[in-house]
C-alpha cells in the first residue's frame, strides 16, 4: 500500500516546483530563494519521516539514562517545587517498557525528563563545586550519542564541514543512549 504522507509530500514538492515556482515574479529573488528552501526542507522531511519514531524513542532512552546517571546528585541540587527527576525517569521508563508507545507519549515523557534534568543542572550551579563538576561531566559525556544523532539526522541539509565524520543515521539510532 502506498504511503499517503509520502505521496502527499511528493505532490506538494511537485506543485511548488512546477506550478508555484513558474508563476512567481522573476523580480522577486527572495521569494524564489524561500521557495527553494521550503521544497528542500519538505524533501528532507520526506527522507527522515520513516525514522521519526525511532528518533523519538532514542531521545527518550537517552534522557532516561541521563536522569538515572544524575539521580545521585539530585539531593544536592534540589530546587524548591522542582519536578522530581526520579518520577520523570520512572514515567519515561514506563513509556519505554510499553509494548506500543505512541509518538505523543514518547515526546511527553521526553519533555518531562528534559525539564527535570534542566532544573537539576540549574540547581547544580548552587551546589558544592565537586557536585557541580560531576553534574557537568555527566551531562557532557552523555551528550556524545545525542549529538551524533543530531548530526546524522541533519546531514542531508549540508551543514557538516566533513560529512565523513558523521555516523550513518541507522548507526546513530542503534548506538547506546549514553556512550
Amino acid at each position: 500500500m502506498a504511503d499517503p504522507i509520502d505521496n502527499g509530500l511528493i505532490a506538494s514538492i511537485k506543485a511548488l516546483n512546477d506550478v508555484v515556482a513558474q508563476s512567481m515574479d522573476a523580480s522577486n529573488p527572495l521569494a524564489r530563494e524561500q521557495l527553494a528552501l521550503v521544497t528542500r526542507y519538505l524533501g528532507f522531511l520526506r527522507q527522515r519521516l520513516p525514522y521519526q519514531f525511532e528518533r523519538d524513542r532514542f531521545e527518550l532512552e537517552h534522557y532516561v539514562a541521563l536522569a538515572k546517571s544524575l539521580a545521585e546528585f539530585a539531593p544536592h541540587c534540589s530546587v524548591a517545587g522542582a519536578p522530581s527527576l526520579a518520577a520523570a525517569a520512572s514515567a519515561g521508563q514506563t513509556v519505554l517498557d510499553s509494548s506500543r508507545p505512541t509518538t505523543a507519549q514518547l515526546r511527553a515523557a521526553t519533555e518531562q525528563l528534559t525539564t527535570a534534568i534542566a532544573v537539576l543542572v540549574r540547581g547544580a550551579a548552587h551546589a558544592e563545586p565537586q557536585v557541580r563538576r560531576q553534574v557537568e561531566r555527566t551531562v557532557t559525556l552523555a551528550s556524545a550519542s545525542l549529538f551524533d544523532l543530531q548530526r546524522a539526522w541533519y546531514l542531508p541539509m549540508g551543514f557538516e564541514p566533513d560529512p565523513k565524520l558523521v555516523p550513518a543515521l541507522e548507526q546513530a539510532l542503534a548506538a547506546p543512549p549514553i556512550g
